[in-house]
């Protein structure tokens, strides 16, 4: 095999190999002659057809087999002989390789690009501190009771947030249309639910009260042959109805799952739940700094073939978060942004594991493993779903690698604790 190098830019390679005749041709003979006793042709007994026949009928497949396995094998040679680091899948011209002459084919790629770790003493980090207090579980417990509301009739008018069950009749130009009609109608008063100006018009309504409402459908509304039409709606009002919350007691609680109802024990799980989360977004805030300031600080010519895999992994992100959406519908520069930024975080990161030395420490694979499992009843079935499969456990070794390296670079730079409230905490950050 005979390899030649060409660069024809930073990060491309064009590779040329050469394959003697004589390596296709011994392994296309042998495999014709493996076939030999198996072929059965007109005019010739099972196992007895002569070579040439074979070679006539099949030569053509098999070379064309052969060329191809070829190439693959000494693809991976070559790359290999030369010291190159493909990124991508190369693109292969062969043109019409002929049986009996050397096979030789082009391989264009790119390969990573050189990477120089910048000064990663000068990151500097903002490391929120958050301590739990009552009023934190206070408020927790609230907005459980608040996620828990039930809806119970009331004898007095509809106010804003209360629901108004109704039956509707709707007209255009004084004649009902299609999908305008409805009994049991549950309206919740100032959600935004129905077409502007639906609910304001409700309010107030009591029980068996009748109104007619006037609306305009929006110009963007789905159906066509609504869109910018003036309608009105009869309206029956057959009941009214208010949220309640439920009572802090024991049933609430045995309903979050504490068994004996204790209002205390369940105290002591929100407060836990609580610490948990802020754990993992101090975890979240500090890495999403160390992130941010390790992708500004190195400029690296990225390759194509590996920016173009990332935004196919954020198209498919997207389409399973917004069901119904085709790839067609998602242009690729909406991800291209992020895609270098992902793309350029993995190869400082992969420098720093090769230049530092970093290896996976099984015991945070295993501790991982076990705070990932802590909402699951069967936490050891948990566990061994990941660890019976190499494919599974790899994406979680990858993920505890990810944390080994920023851990690694908060202790090389500095970082400032920040006191914040739970509440401070959870607020989305602002932009500057």
């Amino acid at each position: 095999m005979q390899v030649t190098v060409e660069s024809v830019s930073n990060l491309e390679r064009k590779l040329t190999i050469q394959v003697p005749a004589a390596e296709i041709d011994q392994e296309v003979e042998s495999r014709l002659n493996s076939m030999r006793p198996k072929v059965k042709l007109d005019g010739f007994r099972p196992g007895k057809t002569p070579i040439s026949e074979v070679r006539k009928r099949y030569g053509k497949d098999v070379h064309r087999e052969v060329v191809g396995e070829a190439m693959q094998r000494t693809f991976q040679e070559a790359v290999m002989e030369k010291e190159l680091r493909p990124a991508g899948m190369p693109e292969i011209d062969s043109g019409d390789p002929i049986m009996g002459q050397d096979l030789e084919y082009v391989a264009k790629f790119e390969v990573y690009p050189e990477v120089t770790l910048g000064d990663v003493s000068k990151i500097s980090v903002r490391k929120p501190v958050v301590e739990i207090n009552d009023s934190d579980v206070e408020d927790m417990l609230e907005t459980l009771r608040e996620q828990r509301m039930n809806w119970e009739p009331v004898e007095r008018a509809a106010a804003d947030g209360d629901m108004a069950v109704i039956s509707i009749l709707g007209k255009i130009d004084g004649e009902p249309f299609e999908g305008g009609t409805g009994e049991g109608l549950e309206v919740t008063l100032g959600s935004g639910s129905m077409i502007p100006g639906f609910e304001e018009q409700l309010e107030g309504i009591k029980k068996d009260e009748e109104r007619v409402l006037n609306v305009t459908f929006p110009d963007d509304y789905q159906a066509d042959e609504l869109k910018g039409k003036d309608a009105t709606f009869d309206v029956t009002c057959t009941e009214v109805k208010a949220s309640v919350k439920p009572e802090l007691d024991e049933e609430f609680a045995k309903g979050l799952g504490v068994e004996d109802g204790s209002l205390e024990a369940l105290r002591k799980d929100v407060k836990e739940n609580l610490e948990s989360q802020a754990k993992a977004t101090i975890k979240a805030k500090v890495k999403e700094q160390i992130v941010e300031q390790l992708t500004e600080m190195h400029e690296i010519e990225l390759p194509k073939a590996l920016v173009d895999q990332e935004i196919g992994l954020e198209k498919q992100r997207a389409m399973q978060n917004m069901q119904g959406v085709s790839e067609d519908a998602l242009p690729s520069d909406l991800f291209e942004e992020n895609a270098r930024k992902r793309v350029t975080l993995g190869l400082v990161m992969g420098q720093i594991i090769s230049e530092k030395e970093i290896s996976l420490d099984a015991e945070k694979v295993d501790t991982y493993l076990e705070e990932m499992s802590a909402g699951y009843g069967d936490s050891a079935s948990f566990i061994e779903y990941y660890k019976s499969d190499p494919q599974r456990l790899a994406q979680i070794e990858s993920v505890v690698m990810e944390e080994q390296v920023i851990d690694w670079v908060v202790e090389q730079g500095s970082a400032k604790d920040q006191k914040m409230t739970f509440k401070e905490l959870s607020e989305p950050a602002k932009e500057d």
